[in-house]
């Protein structure tokens, strides 16, 4: 009973270093982009076809900011609650799921995340830094 128990751990530890693998692997290095006050500011995904991906989602900070749901064929922009932060100031191409920011304000800088769903999960994460005058 001892043997088979060990066995059995050693198999779910296993699994667990895959699946933790799996999660390390399907994650690029954040990226840095700056950008001036008032100007725009892509952040690319490098999709060339979004209809590969079930779930674009697109955060900023903890907070979800938009996404591209390819399983209903739903293209979103989210307000947020404060007015300071992007509200009406998003741009999603439905062709690429790149996020644009115009108009950008010191506010806006930050960690944005990108969540790729198809049969796996990527991600991709920018640190926005804008610079006053």
């Amino acid at each position: 009973m001892v043997g088979k128990l060990s066995r059995i751990m050693v198999s779910a530890f296993l699994v667990f270093c895959l699946c933790l693998r799996h999660l390390v692997d399907g994650t690029d290095a954040v990226m840095s982009v700056s950008v001036m006050k008032g100007e725009s500011v892509s952040l690319n995904t490098d999709v060339t076809e979004v209809q590969n991906y079930h779930l674009i989602q697109w955060m900023f900070g903890e907070i979800q900011i938009a996404e591209i749901n390819n399983l209903i064929k739903i293209n979103s922009i989210y307000d947020t609650d404060d007015d300071k932060t992007l509200k009406h100031r998003l741009k999603l191409d439905p062709q690429t799921g790149s996020l644009t920011i115009t108009h950008t304000r010191t506010t806006d800088s930050g960690l944005y995340q990108l969540r790729l769903t198809s049969g796996e999960i990527r991600s991709k994460s920018f640190r926005v830094t804008v610079s006053g005058e």
